[in-house]
């Protein structure tokens, strides 16, 4: 994209993330992979934090591969410590199961993105 195309979509994403309505983006993230995946990324263009609990719910549950790594990214949009929480239990749960990487380098990315934001140190386990 030319850099005039390229400001025109991300200004039109925009404004398509803020006016897409609560229960439409509730509609898509009851979809398939596609679905979820348009509306994590539609939340995190426009931060609706409202929607921190449910996206967490999802990636805990990690029922449909390819969405999680567009939770995470909301997540890492939100840039709190509520969202740091998320990941850490996401990947408390899964990084036992190698046979269920898929989104762990996502999880991984957003907890080092929160680390930076938040400016925190990730905490040594006695055990490592």
């Amino acid at each position: 994209m030319t850099e005039h195309d390229r400001t025109t979509f991300l200004r039109e994403l925009g404004e398509d993330a803020r006016a897409i309505t609560p229960h439409e983006l509730t509609v898509l993230l009851e979809g398939g992979w596609r679905e979820r995946l348009t509306a994590a990324w539609l939340v995190a263009a426009a931060r609706r934090t409202e929607f921190r609990e449910r996206l967490g719910e999802m990636l805990l549950a990690s029922e449909v591969c390819l969405a999680g790594s567009a939770y995470c990214v909301a997540l890492a949009t939100f840039a709190t410590a509520a969202d740091a929480d998320l990941p850490v239990a996401y990947l408390d749960r899964y990084l036992r199961r190698p046979d269920l990487d898929y989104d762990q380098p996502a999880a991984m990315g957003a907890l080092l993105h929160l680390d930076a934001e938040l400016d925190t140190t990730p905490i040594t386990r006695p055990d490592s």
